[in-house]
Parts: structure tokens; sequence; C-alpha cells
């Protein structure tokens, strides 16, 4: 999906995570686009694209391991890093 304004995507991102939508609390990002994959294997697949995850879980985001990149988000909570989970 098309993003048009970053804040604005990670506000959704945190409402979702608010709302105990976990999953819906993590997506795929590039400069100006989001992908939410719909499974495991296809997440991992995108790992070598250069995509960033971008995370307004807090359960997702202390799981982060230290030696990866962990940029703070435009968003109180939300970050953008290189981890992909396993």
């Amino acid at each position: 999906m098309a993003v048009s304004g970053m804040k604005k995507f990670q506000q959704a991102l945190k409402a979702n995570d608010s709302a105990g939508k976990e999953g819906d609390a993590v997506a795929l990002v590039g400069a100006d686009f989001a992908i939410v994959p719909t499974g495991g294997d296809t997440t991992l697949a995108l790992k070598p694209s250069g995509l960033l995850v971008a995370s307004c879980s807090a359960t997702f985001n202390t799981k982060i391991p230290s030696g990866y990149t962990k940029n703070e988000g435009k968003i109180d909570g939300c970050v953008t890093t290189d981890y992909f989970p396993a």
C-alpha cells in the first residue's frame, strides 16, 4: 500500500497495538509504501529486499537484539529496524 505520511501510518500501527491487535502493529516499510505480509515465510523471503520493519508493538520492540538497527519512529513507542524475527 502507498503511504503518504509515515507519521499517520505509525499512528495507525500504534492504535492497533493499543487495541490489542499486536500482529497488526508491525509492517514492512520502504520510503513511501508499506507491506503487511500474511505469513512468516513471506516476511523472511522479503528480508534481503532492504525493507525495514516498522513496529509500534512494545512486545516486539523489546525483543530486538543488540547489533540490529533500531531507529525511533515518528510516533512515541514506534521504531524501524532491520531485525526480522525468524
